[in-house]
Protein backbone atom coordinates (compact mmCIF):
# COMPACT_ATOMS: atom_id res chain seq x y z
CA UNK A 1 0.00 0.00 0.00
CA UNK A 2 1.38 3.43 -0.95
CA UNK A 3 0.49 6.83 0.50
CA UNK A 4 -2.04 7.59 -2.25
CA UNK A 5 -3.87 4.28 -1.64
CA UNK A 6 -3.86 4.94 2.08
CA UNK A 7 -5.38 8.41 1.66
CA UNK A 8 -8.05 7.05 -0.70
CA UNK A 9 -8.99 4.30 1.77
CA UNK A 10 -9.22 6.65 4.73
CA UNK A 11 -11.17 9.32 2.87
CA UNK A 12 -13.83 6.76 1.92
CA UNK A 13 -14.05 5.35 5.45
CA UNK A 14 -16.79 6.09 7.96
CA UNK A 15 -17.24 4.72 11.47
CA UNK A 16 -18.89 1.28 11.31
CA UNK A 17 -17.96 0.73 7.67
CA UNK A 18 -16.14 -2.55 8.31
CA UNK A 19 -19.01 -4.01 10.34
CA UNK A 20 -21.64 -3.01 7.78
CA UNK A 21 -19.74 -4.79 5.03
CA UNK A 22 -19.98 -8.10 6.85
CA UNK A 23 -23.32 -7.69 8.61
CA UNK A 24 -25.38 -6.82 5.53
CA UNK A 25 -22.87 -7.36 2.66
CA UNK A 26 -23.35 -3.74 1.64
CA UNK A 27 -27.13 -4.15 1.30
CA UNK A 28 -27.86 -1.15 3.49
CA UNK A 29 -30.75 -0.33 5.79
CA UNK A 30 -33.26 -2.45 3.89
CA UNK A 31 -31.35 -5.72 4.31
CA UNK A 32 -33.31 -8.63 5.83
CA UNK A 33 -31.78 -11.99 6.68
CA UNK A 34 -33.56 -15.24 7.53
CA UNK A 35 -30.60 -17.57 8.06
CA UNK A 36 -31.30 -21.15 9.22
CA UNK A 37 -29.32 -21.91 12.36
CA UNK A 38 -28.77 -18.25 13.30
CA UNK A 39 -29.40 -18.00 17.04
CA UNK A 40 -30.42 -14.38 16.60
CA UNK A 41 -33.44 -15.23 14.42
CA UNK A 42 -34.51 -12.91 11.61
CA UNK A 43 -32.24 -9.86 11.40
CA UNK A 44 -32.84 -6.42 9.92
CA UNK A 45 -30.93 -3.41 8.62
CA UNK A 46 -27.36 -2.49 7.87
CA UNK A 47 -26.21 -3.87 11.23
CA UNK A 48 -28.61 -6.83 11.31
CA UNK A 49 -30.73 -6.00 14.36
CA UNK A 50 -31.73 -9.34 15.87
CA UNK A 51 -35.40 -10.16 16.36
CA UNK A 52 -34.74 -12.95 18.83
CA UNK A 53 -32.01 -11.33 20.92
CA UNK A 54 -34.24 -8.27 21.37
CA UNK A 55 -32.08 -5.70 19.57
CA UNK A 56 -34.76 -5.08 16.96
CA UNK A 57 -37.40 -4.49 19.64
CA UNK A 58 -34.99 -2.21 21.51
CA UNK A 59 -34.37 -0.16 18.38
CA UNK A 60 -38.05 0.21 17.44
CA UNK A 61 -39.04 1.11 21.02
CA UNK A 62 -36.80 4.18 20.97
CA UNK A 63 -37.02 5.13 17.28
CA UNK A 64 -39.31 7.65 15.62
CA UNK A 65 -39.86 4.94 12.98
CA UNK A 66 -41.23 2.44 15.50
CA UNK A 67 -44.85 3.48 14.99
CA UNK A 68 -44.66 2.37 11.36
CA UNK A 69 -44.29 -1.24 12.53
CA UNK A 70 -47.01 -1.23 15.17
CA UNK A 71 -48.98 -4.46 15.15
CA UNK A 72 -46.56 -6.22 12.78
CA UNK A 73 -44.67 -9.37 13.81
CA UNK A 74 -40.92 -9.49 13.08
CA UNK A 75 -40.12 -12.27 10.64
CA UNK A 76 -43.53 -12.10 8.98
CA UNK A 77 -43.99 -11.11 5.31
CA UNK A 78 -45.95 -8.02 6.37
CA UNK A 79 -43.15 -6.84 8.66
CA UNK A 80 -40.49 -7.55 6.02
CA UNK A 81 -42.43 -5.67 3.34
CA UNK A 82 -42.90 -2.65 5.61
CA UNK A 83 -39.18 -2.66 6.52
CA UNK A 84 -38.14 -2.62 2.86
CA UNK A 85 -40.74 0.05 2.06
CA UNK A 86 -39.47 2.41 4.77
CA UNK A 87 -35.82 1.76 3.90
CA UNK A 88 -36.34 2.47 0.20
CA UNK A 89 -38.57 5.48 0.75
CA UNK A 90 -36.80 7.33 3.57
CA UNK A 91 -33.00 7.89 3.60
CA UNK A 92 -33.29 8.95 7.25
CA UNK A 93 -34.04 5.35 8.21
CA UNK A 94 -30.43 4.33 7.56
CA UNK A 95 -29.06 7.26 9.57
CA UNK A 96 -31.44 6.46 12.42
CA UNK A 97 -30.19 2.86 12.59
CA UNK A 98 -26.56 4.02 12.49
CA UNK A 99 -27.10 6.52 15.32
CA UNK A 100 -28.83 3.88 17.43
CA UNK A 101 -25.92 1.44 17.07
CA UNK A 102 -23.45 4.24 17.74
CA UNK A 103 -25.17 5.07 21.02
CA UNK A 104 -26.41 1.72 22.30
CA UNK A 105 -23.56 -0.53 21.16
CA UNK A 106 -20.38 1.29 20.16
CA UNK A 107 -20.63 4.18 22.64
CA UNK A 108 -21.75 1.97 25.51
CA UNK A 109 -18.94 -0.54 25.00
CA UNK A 110 -16.32 2.21 24.64
CA UNK A 111 -17.36 3.41 28.09
CA UNK A 112 -17.25 -0.12 29.50
CA UNK A 113 -13.80 -0.66 28.05
CA UNK A 114 -12.58 2.60 29.54
CA UNK A 115 -13.95 1.56 32.94
CA UNK A 116 -11.75 -1.56 32.70
CA UNK A 117 -8.68 0.54 31.95
CA UNK A 118 -8.77 0.06 28.17
CA UNK A 119 -9.09 3.62 26.89
CA UNK A 120 -9.50 3.60 23.11
CA UNK A 121 -11.12 7.00 22.56
CA UNK A 122 -8.11 8.54 20.84
CA UNK A 123 -7.29 5.58 18.62
CA UNK A 124 -7.52 5.53 14.84
CA UNK A 125 -10.14 4.12 12.44
CA UNK A 126 -8.96 0.49 12.70
CA UNK A 127 -9.47 0.31 16.48
CA UNK A 128 -12.70 2.31 16.32
CA UNK A 129 -14.12 -0.06 13.71
CA UNK A 130 -12.90 -3.07 15.68
CA UNK A 131 -14.86 -1.88 18.74
CA UNK A 132 -17.93 -1.10 16.60
CA UNK A 133 -17.90 -4.49 14.88
CA UNK A 134 -17.31 -6.43 18.10
CA UNK A 135 -20.10 -4.52 19.86
CA UNK A 136 -22.54 -5.26 17.02
CA UNK A 137 -21.66 -8.96 17.04
CA UNK A 138 -21.21 -9.56 20.77
CA UNK A 139 -22.35 -6.43 22.61
CA UNK A 140 -21.89 -7.13 26.37
CA UNK A 141 -19.01 -9.53 25.64
CA UNK A 142 -16.94 -6.75 24.03
CA UNK A 143 -14.86 -5.82 27.11
CA UNK A 144 -14.10 -9.48 27.79
CA UNK A 145 -13.03 -10.11 24.19
CA UNK A 146 -10.69 -7.09 24.19
CA UNK A 147 -9.32 -7.73 27.66
CA UNK A 148 -8.64 -11.44 27.14
CA UNK A 149 -7.40 -10.96 23.60
CA UNK A 150 -4.85 -8.36 24.69
CA UNK A 151 -3.70 -10.46 27.64
CA UNK A 152 -3.39 -13.62 25.56
CA UNK A 153 -1.27 -11.75 23.02
CA UNK A 154 0.87 -9.52 25.26
CA UNK A 155 0.69 -10.90 28.80
CA UNK A 156 -1.33 -10.30 31.95
CA UNK A 157 0.22 -6.89 32.63
CA UNK A 158 -0.15 -5.47 29.13
CA UNK A 159 -0.11 -1.67 28.86
CA UNK A 160 -2.55 -0.76 26.09
CA UNK A 161 -0.98 2.67 25.84
CA UNK A 162 2.23 1.06 24.60
CA UNK A 163 0.53 -0.82 21.75
CA UNK A 164 -0.03 0.35 18.19
CA UNK A 165 -3.47 0.28 16.57
CA UNK A 166 -2.35 -2.68 14.47
CA UNK A 167 -1.27 -4.65 17.53
CA UNK A 168 -4.62 -4.06 19.21
CA UNK A 169 -6.78 -5.18 16.30
CA UNK A 170 -4.55 -8.18 15.63
CA UNK A 171 -4.86 -9.31 19.25
CA UNK A 172 -8.64 -8.93 19.29
CA UNK A 173 -9.21 -10.62 15.94
CA UNK A 174 -6.82 -13.45 16.79
CA UNK A 175 -8.80 -14.03 20.00
CA UNK A 176 -12.02 -14.24 17.97
CA UNK A 177 -10.39 -16.74 15.62
CA UNK A 178 -9.05 -18.95 18.42
CA UNK A 179 -12.32 -18.89 20.38
CA UNK A 180 -14.82 -18.86 17.51
CA UNK A 181 -16.78 -21.94 18.66
CA UNK A 182 -16.89 -20.70 22.25
CA UNK A 183 -18.06 -17.19 21.37
CA UNK A 184 -20.80 -18.46 19.05
CA UNK A 185 -21.64 -21.72 20.80
CA UNK A 186 -25.36 -21.32 20.11
CA UNK A 187 -24.94 -21.12 16.32
CA UNK A 188 -22.74 -24.11 15.35
CA UNK A 189 -24.03 -24.23 11.79
CA UNK A 190 -22.56 -20.74 11.24
CA UNK A 191 -19.10 -21.39 12.67
CA UNK A 192 -17.36 -21.69 9.31
CA UNK A 193 -18.80 -18.42 8.04
CA UNK A 194 -18.06 -16.61 11.32
CA UNK A 195 -14.49 -17.88 11.32
CA UNK A 196 -14.05 -16.72 7.73
CA UNK A 197 -15.40 -13.31 8.69
CA UNK A 198 -12.95 -13.01 11.61
CA UNK A 199 -10.01 -13.74 9.29
CA UNK A 200 -11.19 -11.35 6.57
CA UNK A 201 -12.08 -8.63 9.03
CA UNK A 202 -8.61 -8.97 10.55
CA UNK A 203 -7.12 -8.29 7.14
CA UNK A 204 -9.38 -5.26 6.59
CA UNK A 205 -8.63 -3.77 10.01
CA UNK A 206 -4.87 -4.29 9.66
CA UNK A 207 -5.16 -2.51 6.31
CA UNK A 208 -6.89 0.43 7.98
CA UNK A 209 -4.20 0.57 10.65
CA UNK A 210 -1.45 0.56 8.00
CA UNK A 211 -3.24 3.29 6.05
CA UNK A 212 -3.48 5.49 9.14
CA UNK A 213 0.27 5.05 9.67
CA UNK A 214 1.09 5.97 6.06
CA UNK A 215 -1.35 8.91 5.92
CA UNK A 216 -1.90 10.05 9.53
CA UNK A 217 -3.60 13.31 8.50
CA UNK A 218 -5.94 11.88 5.89
CA UNK A 219 -8.84 11.34 8.29
CA UNK A 220 -9.67 12.88 11.69
CA UNK A 221 -9.89 10.82 14.84
CA UNK A 222 -13.42 9.73 15.70
CA UNK A 223 -14.89 11.02 18.97
CA UNK A 224 -17.34 9.05 21.05
CA UNK A 225 -20.93 9.60 19.89
CA UNK A 226 -22.60 12.51 21.62
CA UNK A 227 -25.87 11.91 23.46
CA UNK A 228 -28.73 11.97 21.00
CA UNK A 229 -31.35 14.68 21.29
CA UNK A 230 -34.66 13.32 22.51
CA UNK A 231 -37.03 12.50 19.68
CA UNK A 232 -40.48 11.02 19.40
CA UNK A 233 -40.68 7.76 21.28
CA UNK A 234 -43.10 4.92 20.98
CA UNK A 235 -45.25 4.39 24.02
CA UNK A 236 -44.50 1.05 25.61
CA UNK A 237 -47.50 -0.81 26.98
CA UNK A 238 -47.62 -1.01 30.74
CA UNK A 239 -47.82 -4.49 32.18
CA UNK A 240 -49.44 -5.15 35.57
CA UNK A 241 -47.43 -7.16 38.10
CA UNK A 242 -47.41 -10.82 37.19
CA UNK A 243 -49.69 -12.60 39.63
CA UNK A 244 -50.21 -15.93 37.88
CA UNK A 245 -48.65 -19.11 39.31
CA UNK A 246 -45.01 -19.66 38.41
CA UNK A 247 -44.73 -20.82 34.84
CA UNK A 248 -42.74 -23.71 33.48
CA UNK A 249 -39.17 -22.56 32.71
CA UNK A 250 -39.71 -23.18 28.99
CA UNK A 251 -43.10 -21.45 28.74
CA UNK A 252 -43.13 -18.05 27.06
CA UNK A 253 -44.22 -15.01 29.07
CA UNK A 254 -44.76 -11.69 27.30
CA UNK A 255 -44.26 -9.80 30.58
CA UNK A 256 -40.95 -11.58 31.08
CA UNK A 257 -39.92 -10.58 27.55
CA UNK A 258 -40.37 -6.91 28.51
CA UNK A 259 -38.26 -7.54 31.60
CA UNK A 260 -35.55 -9.32 29.59
CA UNK A 261 -35.40 -6.40 27.15
CA UNK A 262 -35.12 -3.94 30.05
CA UNK A 263 -32.35 -6.00 31.66
CA UNK A 264 -30.51 -6.05 28.34
CA UNK A 265 -30.87 -2.24 28.05
CA UNK A 266 -29.29 -1.96 31.50
CA UNK A 267 -26.34 -4.17 30.55
CA UNK A 268 -27.20 -7.27 32.58
CA UNK A 269 -26.05 -10.60 31.16
CA UNK A 270 -26.81 -14.26 31.78
CA UNK A 271 -24.75 -16.73 33.81
CA UNK A 272 -22.79 -17.43 30.62
CA UNK A 273 -21.73 -13.78 30.34
CA UNK A 274 -23.77 -13.26 27.17
CA UNK A 275 -26.54 -10.80 26.42
CA UNK A 276 -29.96 -12.15 27.37
CA UNK A 277 -32.24 -13.67 24.75
CA UNK A 278 -35.57 -11.84 24.76
CA UNK A 279 -37.59 -15.03 24.42
CA UNK A 280 -39.97 -15.01 27.42
CA UNK A 281 -38.39 -18.15 28.88
CA UNK A 282 -37.32 -18.18 32.51
CA UNK A 283 -34.12 -20.21 32.19
CA UNK A 284 -30.79 -20.16 34.02
CA UNK A 285 -29.47 -17.01 32.32
CA UNK A 286 -32.60 -14.96 32.98
CA UNK A 287 -32.62 -16.16 36.61
CA UNK A 288 -28.99 -15.03 36.96
CA UNK A 289 -29.65 -11.56 35.45
CA UNK A 290 -32.72 -10.97 37.62
CA UNK A 291 -30.80 -12.02 40.75
CA UNK A 292 -27.99 -9.59 39.96
CA UNK A 293 -30.46 -6.78 39.32
CA UNK A 294 -32.19 -7.52 42.63
CA UNK A 295 -28.86 -7.37 44.48
CA UNK A 296 -28.05 -4.03 42.88
CA UNK A 297 -31.43 -2.72 43.98
CA UNK A 298 -31.07 -3.97 47.56
CA UNK A 299 -33.82 -6.56 47.05
CA UNK A 300 -33.76 -10.21 48.09
CA UNK A 301 -32.10 -12.06 45.16
CA UNK A 302 -34.69 -14.74 44.37
CA UNK A 303 -34.14 -14.70 40.60
CA UNK A 304 -37.89 -14.37 40.08
CA UNK A 305 -39.79 -11.21 39.12
CA UNK A 306 -41.99 -10.32 42.07
CA UNK A 307 -43.98 -7.08 42.20
CA UNK A 308 -41.16 -5.10 43.83
CA UNK A 309 -38.62 -6.26 41.27
CA UNK A 310 -40.92 -5.44 38.36
CA UNK A 311 -41.58 -1.97 39.71
CA UNK A 312 -37.84 -1.35 40.24
CA UNK A 313 -37.01 -2.64 36.76
CA UNK A 314 -39.69 -0.52 35.11
CA UNK A 315 -38.38 2.57 36.91
CA UNK A 316 -34.74 1.74 36.16
CA UNK A 317 -35.40 1.18 32.45
CA UNK A 318 -36.51 4.83 32.23
CA UNK A 319 -33.30 6.13 33.80
CA UNK A 320 -29.98 7.10 32.26
CA UNK A 321 -28.74 3.56 32.99
CA UNK A 322 -30.86 2.30 30.09
CA UNK A 323 -29.25 2.30 26.63
CA UNK A 324 -32.50 3.80 25.27
CA UNK A 325 -32.19 6.98 27.36
CA UNK A 326 -30.89 9.98 25.35
CA UNK A 327 -28.35 10.81 28.09
CA UNK A 328 -27.16 7.24 28.59
CA UNK A 329 -23.70 7.88 27.13
CA UNK A 330 -23.05 10.81 29.47
CA UNK A 331 -24.18 8.75 32.45
CA UNK A 332 -21.95 5.82 31.50
CA UNK A 333 -18.98 8.18 31.26
CA UNK A 334 -19.89 9.53 34.69
CA UNK A 335 -20.24 6.07 36.21
CA UNK A 336 -16.96 4.88 34.72
CA UNK A 337 -15.19 7.98 36.06
CA UNK A 338 -16.78 7.59 39.51
CA UNK A 339 -15.67 3.95 39.66
CA UNK A 340 -12.09 4.95 38.76
CA UNK A 341 -12.07 7.72 41.38
CA UNK A 342 -13.45 5.37 44.05
CA UNK A 343 -10.96 2.65 43.13
CA UNK A 344 -8.11 5.13 43.56
CA UNK A 345 -9.44 5.93 47.05
CA UNK A 346 -9.84 2.26 47.95
CA UNK A 347 -13.64 2.54 48.04
CA UNK A 348 -15.71 -0.46 46.93
CA UNK A 349 -18.22 0.45 44.23
CA UNK A 350 -21.91 -0.13 44.83
CA UNK A 351 -25.31 1.55 44.75
CA UNK A 352 -23.74 4.75 46.07
CA UNK A 353 -21.56 4.86 42.93
CA UNK A 354 -24.64 4.73 40.70
CA UNK A 355 -26.37 7.49 42.66
CA UNK A 356 -23.30 9.76 42.60
CA UNK A 357 -22.78 9.15 38.87
CA UNK A 358 -26.39 10.15 38.22
CA UNK A 359 -26.04 13.42 40.11
CA UNK A 360 -22.73 14.27 38.39
CA UNK A 361 -24.26 13.52 34.97
CA UNK A 362 -27.24 15.73 35.79
CA UNK A 363 -24.92 18.55 36.86
CA UNK A 364 -22.90 18.07 33.67
CA UNK A 365 -26.00 18.67 31.55
CA UNK A 366 -26.76 21.79 33.58
CA UNK A 367 -23.17 23.03 33.06
CA UNK A 368 -23.30 22.41 29.31
CA UNK A 369 -20.66 19.65 29.35
CA UNK A 370 -20.85 17.19 26.45
CA UNK A 371 -18.76 14.48 28.10
CA UNK A 372 -17.25 13.55 31.45
CA UNK A 373 -13.56 12.71 31.28
CA UNK A 374 -12.94 12.53 35.03
CA UNK A 375 -14.78 12.73 38.32
CA UNK A 376 -12.79 14.37 41.10
CA UNK A 377 -13.58 13.47 44.71
CA UNK A 378 -12.19 15.68 47.46
CA UNK A 379 -9.59 14.44 49.92
CA UNK A 380 -12.18 14.02 52.67
CA UNK A 381 -14.67 12.40 50.31
CA UNK A 382 -17.36 14.99 51.05
CA UNK A 383 -17.44 16.71 47.67
CA UNK A 384 -17.17 15.71 44.00
CA UNK A 385 -17.37 17.27 40.57
CA UNK A 386 -17.29 16.20 36.92
CA UNK A 387 -14.54 17.36 34.56
CA UNK A 388 -14.41 17.73 30.78
CA UNK A 389 -10.94 18.11 29.30
CA UNK A 390 -10.08 20.78 26.75
CA UNK A 391 -9.64 19.97 23.07
CA UNK A 392 -5.89 19.93 23.74
CA UNK A 393 -6.24 17.42 26.56
CA UNK A 394 -6.20 17.58 30.36
CA UNK A 395 -5.36 21.19 31.22
CA UNK A 396 -6.53 21.75 34.84
CA UNK A 397 -6.77 25.54 34.59
CA UNK A 398 -8.79 25.37 31.36
CA UNK A 399 -10.91 22.23 31.85
CA UNK A 400 -14.69 22.64 32.14
CA UNK A 401 -16.30 21.41 35.35
CA UNK A 402 -19.66 20.89 36.97
CA UNK A 403 -20.74 22.59 40.15
CA UNK A 404 -19.33 20.85 43.22
CA UNK A 405 -21.81 18.36 44.67
CA UNK A 406 -22.12 17.12 48.23
CA UNK A 407 -21.45 13.38 48.04
CA UNK A 408 -23.55 12.50 51.08
CA UNK A 409 -26.56 14.27 49.63
CA UNK A 410 -25.86 12.82 46.16
CA UNK A 411 -25.85 9.19 47.26
CA UNK A 412 -29.26 9.69 48.86
CA UNK A 413 -30.80 10.77 45.55
CA UNK A 414 -32.18 8.04 43.33
CA UNK A 415 -30.96 7.63 39.77
CA UNK A 416 -34.56 8.07 38.62
CA UNK A 417 -34.73 11.57 40.12
CA UNK A 418 -31.37 12.57 38.64
CA UNK A 419 -32.40 11.17 35.25
CA UNK A 420 -35.64 13.14 35.21
CA UNK A 421 -33.86 16.35 36.19
CA UNK A 422 -31.15 15.84 33.59
CA UNK A 423 -33.65 15.14 30.83
CA UNK A 424 -35.71 18.22 31.73
CA UNK A 425 -32.62 20.43 31.49
CA UNK A 426 -31.47 18.72 28.29
CA UNK A 427 -34.81 19.33 26.61
CA UNK A 428 -34.98 22.93 27.80
CA UNK A 429 -31.49 23.72 26.51
CA UNK A 430 -32.25 22.01 23.20
CA UNK A 431 -35.42 24.07 22.87
CA UNK A 432 -33.55 27.31 23.61
CA UNK A 433 -30.84 26.45 21.07
CA UNK A 434 -33.45 25.66 18.43
CA UNK A 435 -35.24 28.96 19.09
CA UNK A 436 -31.99 30.95 18.88
CA UNK A 437 -31.14 29.24 15.62
CA UNK A 438 -34.48 30.20 14.13
CA UNK A 439 -34.17 33.79 15.34
CA UNK A 440 -30.63 34.19 13.99
CA UNK A 441 -31.42 32.60 10.62
CA UNK A 442 -31.12 35.16 7.78
CA UNK A 443 -34.37 36.48 6.36
CA UNK A 444 -35.05 35.27 2.85
CA UNK A 445 -36.72 37.43 0.23
CA UNK A 446 -40.04 36.13 -1.06
CA UNK A 447 -40.04 34.35 -4.38
CA UNK A 448 -41.64 36.63 -6.96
Amino acid sequence: MNTHDAETLLQSWRLGHTSARYESSGGGAGTIAHVPGDHGGASYGEYQLSSRAGTLREYLNQSQYGAKFAGLVPGSPAFDNKWREVAHGDPGFAADQHQFIGRSHYGDQMHRLQARGIDLYHRGPAVQDCVWSTAVQMRALTPRVFERGLKEAYGQHVDVGELTDRQIVEAVQDYKIRHNAELFSKSPTLWNGLLRRAHEERKDLVGLAEAATLAPNAHPRVPAPAPQAPGPHVHRPEHPPHSAPRRHPHAQDSGLMEAQAALAHLGYTGADGRALDVDGRNGRNTHHAISQFQRDQGLHPTGHLDAASRAALKAEDRTMASSTHPLHDLYKQSLGAVMIAERERGVTTGRHSIALAGVVASEAVQAGLTRIDRVEIGANGRFARGVQFTAAGDVPLLNSTTETVNTQAAIQRSLAVSSDQALDVHRRLASVAEHQQRVSAPMRAPVL
